[in-house]
């Protein structure tokens, strides 16, 4: 390193480089190396615990004699205080990069990391929360910084959700939020949750869970509004699909996923994959297998002639190379349209209620529980499921004979009584 009396804006102009690293000094550690590519940096040496060390404060002539001479002064003045220059910067950088984070860190911000970091690996069915952050929580408190958030602002943001008149919605959207703000807490973004003392009681109200089942006559009146064509125009693939849940016991979410690949007619079963299933982050994913008896089988025939592509009941821009699901709330949308329309139904029901009726009507039917569980695709209670792998599948395939033989008796034969009306 080759020493010099003072560093001048002109004599480092004139410096060279040469094919070798240069270094210069005027003392004190006020440093100047040359690269063979003609790059000026200015560099504090010092030693810090025993260790030589250098810290690049800046480059010329970005950075003139006299700054760099003060960049370097304040560095020493660091190490006189026992703190080191470079670990100084860092430290300095970091806070800096903190502050510059926080300005990003919204709750639209955090929510969309929430979802694209939590939802979407841990969720098998993602599409309420995005629904919820894209309808309801960007738009109500969105701009918010996550820090500022207070829990008065939060219950505001619900009870416009409640005065539009959506309380059961308002109270999935807390939970949701409750969920987003424990994330960023164990992120060490937040220390607490401003969410946490909300309770759903206070927002949308007490929930009180559904218990509707369809009785046999309530059954009857359904098949025969469906199948008079006069009095409704739904899709006839959408009509078999209903008969279908009913038939089944599955979600809707199972069929409306539902692939070609996965029915077997020859054997007369329908294997379920587990990633149309809704199943826990924690249950052993395996697929589940549904019995077709005739009478279901024939709608799924009917489905195959209608379908045209790979998924059993597919989108309307769905094309034999470029095959996709119907939409996910199809069932519940024709529901919902047929409410009031079909004669001998009073009381509203949804798809969902299909898996009550047929749990119910397994009950009265005399199949026993552990099998009804397994029919619509549940866990057995953990004791039971830990002393027995057994799946019962022949069980499970006479309940669904029994069932579809009801259906089908109901269905068909307009002179039949019900005498029992499963309410």
């Amino acid at each position: 390193m080759e020493k010099i009396k003072k560093f001048t804006d002109a004599m480092v102009k004139n410096l060279k480089p040469s094919e070798k690293l240069l270094e210069y000094t005027e003392g004190g550690g006020f440093c100047l190396r040359i690269t063979p590519a003609g790059k000026k940096a200015w560099v504090y040496t010092y030693k810090f615990d025993g260790k030589s060390k250098r810290f690049t404060v800046g480059y010329y002539p970005a950075l003139s004699v006299a700054e760099a001479r003060k960049e370097v002064g304040d560095a020493a003045l660091l190490k006189d205080k026992n703190i080191d220059p470079i670990q100084a910067k860092k430290d300095e950088e970091a806070r800096i990069k903190a502050e510059q984070l926080r300005e990003i860190q919204t709750v639209e911000w955090l929510v969309n990391d929430f979802y694209d970091r939590y939802v979407l690996i841990n969720r098998n069915a993602p599409i309420q929360i995005k629904q919820q952050k894209d309808a309801d929580i960007i738009p109500l408190l969105g701009k918010l910084k996550i820090e500022d958030v207070t829990t008065r602002q939060i219950t505001l943001a619900l009870e416009k959700i409640v005065d539009r008149g959506s309380p059961v919605h308002a109270n999935k959207v807390l939970r949701t939020i409750k969920q987003m703000f424990n994330y960023a807490v164990s992120k060490g973004l937040i220390k607490h949750n401003p969410a946490i003392a909300i309770e759903t009681k206070s927002i949308g109200g007490i929930e009180i869970p559904r218990d509707r089942c369809l009785s046999y006559e309530e059954i009857k009146a359904l098949w025969a509004y469906l199948d008079d064509r006069t009095e409704h125009n739904i899709h006839p693939a959408t009509i078999a699909g209903l008969k279908v849940l009913l038939l089944t016991g599955v979600r809707t979410g199972s069929l409306i996923k539902a692939e070609w690949k996965e029915i077997d007619f020859d054997n007369n079963l329908w294997t379920i994959p587990p990633e149309h299933l809704k199943l826990k982050k924690t249950e052993v994913r395996k697929p589940h297998k549904v019995h077709l008896s005739d009478f279901t089988k024939d709608l799924f025939k009917e489905l195959k002639e209608l379908s045209g592509c790979s998924h059993v009941i597919p989108s309307r821009d769905s094309t034999e190379s470029d095959s996709k699901p119907a939409n996910g709330k199809l069932f519940s949308r024709v529901i919902n349209r047929s409410r009031g329309n079909i004669k001998g139904i009073e009381e509203n029901f949804n798809a969902h209620d299909f898996r009550t009726t047929f749990s119910t009507s397994m009950a009265d039917m005399g199949i026993a529980p552990h099998v009804t569980e397994l029919a619509l695709g549940h866990k057995l209670p953990k004791i039971m499921a830990t002393y027995n792998k057994h799946e019962y599948l022949d069980e499970r395939r006479d309940a669904l004979e029994q069932w579809s033989d009801k259906i089908e008796m109901l269905a068909t034969n307009n002179n039949v009584v019900v005498l029992n009306t499963n309410g």
